[in-house]
């Protein structure tokens, strides 16, 4: 096991989850005392239901009367904790999510009725838990200080930046991994309302839901790609799922960007120098779709449509002579305030509003480079410190409405502006909160949040309040060195990760600092796209 404590937090917990289980409710024994309870089935525990969620197991047995479970999980050292189930049934078949990897335990049951009758088992059960895959990641806490650390677990997906290995992991606050999933996934990785996993495969062509066993619940695939549909597949009318996967109301609908071409005339197709201009120039657009369970397009918003088509951030043109990364739609979230869209859009340096139902533009969020014609969307800052994202990432709006934004950096500068671009050696990336008054058309910056040791991740990343505490947890997910020194060179450098949890405070605080990296020091390394901070691993 690669997980190396320099300062260790809270440990692990465990959950029961019912596995599908036919039984009867109500209660046992009568009013005249505690019915004596006993197993009609022993209880046993086996191995992983699914070899890709290897750290799960279920717990089975049955009874004479309805119970719920208790069951006290131990190493034999600081690893102890009980676990218990709320529903009464006959028949148990439930799982037990929280062990950790490469660990032996014993697992002690008892069963207990609604009149408190119980019955304990004989002697506890054993699982030992494998140690983790040799592809896996590395993981090192440099910090998680107990008490002060959000509570909960932290859910985020994981790729080597050559492809060859790829997990959803779930670490606890003290950074134990508790639970894997070893899936191809892109690294884009939630955690649904139903307590189920989301992920956008590595190919990007189709979404799978899995539950905590390793389960297959639904999968989405791009109609339009070429990609054979998986079994049973959902069809949703997009080429491709980009960078998105967000369930709106529970998942009564999800957002995700797509991609698709549009051709623009008069469009710039050289960075430093306005005057290049192509005709009918292949664009890529990346709208953001929203789309219903059972793959119906509800609304699709076309940003080549919304915005200026001609305007360029820095690396808007990649992708030339094939088609422009115009747009690199990245994010995209829902106002529950009006109900709006609010997307980040990185090659465009900005975060943009749009009605949800009308498509129009309401505001746009970035520097005022090159938006002739549409100045009065523009928002004006006001107030210092201030200063503009770049090719930022995963906007997320605050308990106090403000606009929380993990601001890359990259360059930091706009083509044709005489501005010079900021490279990597010299560059940072932060977490940004902004305060947007839509009456007044103005932004001010409220709070700023730099590492310490200046990390600069080029790509990747985001940044979350958490509601219990406040904190804000901060993944540094693309971070990006050649010769150990800072790079924008994203395809060639070697990568790592940092997940960061600070005070949402002046002076900031760090309570909690995790490293991903590769335990080959030659290897191309690993990314992390973002990382959510889940209370309990129940939905």
């Amino acid at each position: 096991m690669r997980v190396r404590a320099r300062k260790v937090g809270v440990g692990l917990a465990a959950v029961l989850i019912a596995v599908g289980v036919a039984g009867c409710g109500g209660g046992g024994g009568g009013s005249g005392g505690s019915h004596a309870v006993q197993f009609t089935t022993a209880p046993a525990i086996g191995d992983a239901p699914n070899a890709r969620a290897p750290l799960v197991r279920v717990l089975t047995f049955a009874t004479d009367v309805p119970t719920r479970v208790e069951a006290t999980v131990s190493d034999g050292g600081a690893h102890t904790f009980t676990v218990t189930s709320q529903s009464l049934t006959t028949t148990h078949a439930d799982a037990i999510v929280g062990f950790t990897p490469g660990r032996d335990y014993d697992v002690t049951v008892a069963a207990i009725a609604a009149d408190g009758g119980r019955v304990d088992a004989s002697a506890p059960l054993h699982v030992t838990t494998a140690a983790l895959p040799a592809t896996f990641p590395r993981l090192d806490v440099h910090i998680a200080a107990a008490g002060v650390v959000e509570p909960g677990f932290t859910l985020f997906g994981a790729r080597s930046k050559d492809g060859k290995a790829a997990f959803v992991v779930i670490i606890d606050s003290g950074g134990e991994v508790v639970w894997y999933l070893d899936i191809a996934t892109s690294s884009v990785a939630r955690l649904l309302a139903n307590g189920h996993v989301v992920t956008i495969l590595a190919n990007r062509t189709a979404i799978e839901e899995v539950d905590l066993l390793g389960n297959t619940i639904h999968t989405w695939y791009a109609a339009h790609a070429s990609d054979p549909p998986p079994p049973g597949g959902i069809p949703v009318d997009v080429f491709t799922f980009h960078n998105e996967i967000l369930d709106v109301d529970g998942g009564a609908s999800f957002l995700t960007s797509s991609d698709i071409v549009q051709f623009v005339d008069d469009f710039p197709t050289n960075e430093n120098d306005a005057s290049v201009r192509g005709t009918m120039v292949p664009v890529l657009d990346e709208p953001v779709v929203e789309f219903a369970p059972d793959g119906t397009t509800l609304h699709t918003w076309n940003f080549l449509d919304i915005l200026k088509p001609t305007r360029i951030g820095f690396d808007a043109t990649q992708g030339l002579p094939v088609n422009a990364d115009w747009a690199h739609t990245n994010a995209a979230i829902v106002d529950p305030r009006d109900g709006s869209i609010i997307a980040s859009l990185r090659h465009q340096d900005a975060v943009v509003k749009v009605g949800r139902t009308d498509g129009a533009l309401r505001w746009i969020l970035g520097n005022h480079d090159n938006w002739e014609g549409f100045e009065s969307f523009l928002l004006t800052p006001v107030g210092e410190p201030f200063a503009w994202s770049y090719h930022q990432h995963a906007p997320q709006l605050t308990a106090r409405s403000t606009l929380l934004v993990f601001d890359n950096g990259n360059w930091r500068a706009s083509p044709f502006t005489g501005q010079p671009k900021l490279l990597a050696p010299e560059n940072h990336s932060r977490a940004v909160e902004y305060a947007i008054d839509e009456s007044a058309h103005t932004v001010r910056q409220v709070w700023e949040f730099v590492h310490p040791e200046q990390l600069y991740s080029p790509f990747v990343g985001s940044a979350y309040e958490l509601p219990a505490t406040g904190n804000v947890l901060v993944t540094f997910g693309g971070l990006c060195t050649v010769d150990g020194v800072h790079s924008d060179d994203i395809a060639h450098c070697r990568g790592t990760a940092r997940l960061v949890e600070v005070h949402h405070a002046t002076p900031d605080a760090l309570v909690f600092d995790l490293e991903v990296s590769d335990p080959d020091p030659t290897a191309i390394g690993w990314l992390v796209y973002r990382a959510y901070r889940i209370a309990t691993l129940t939905p």
